[in-house]
């Protein structure tokens, strides 16, 4: 599954993913909109438990936390 250009990613989206990733266990802390270094670390290791590709915001990820 291709990555997302990290730049057209919004803050909005950001946030709704580190509160899915937080509420999944993943995240830790308060979800600012910010792709820093505690979210693309939360983000792998969810892609990990879940088989996915890792590494990068990708659509699957996204569509897997039921947000596309």
């Amino acid at each position: 599954m291709p990555a997302l250009c990290e730049a057209s990613v919004s803050a909005e989206t950001i946030q709704q993913l580190q509160h899915r990733l937080q509420q999944q266990g993943y995240y830790q802390g308060t979800p600012d909109g910010a792709l820093g270094q505690k979210t693309r670390s939360a983000l792998t290791q969810y892609q990990e438990a879940q088989g996915l590709a890792s590494g990068a915001i990708t659509l699957e990820s996204l569509r897997k936390l039921q947000l596309q």
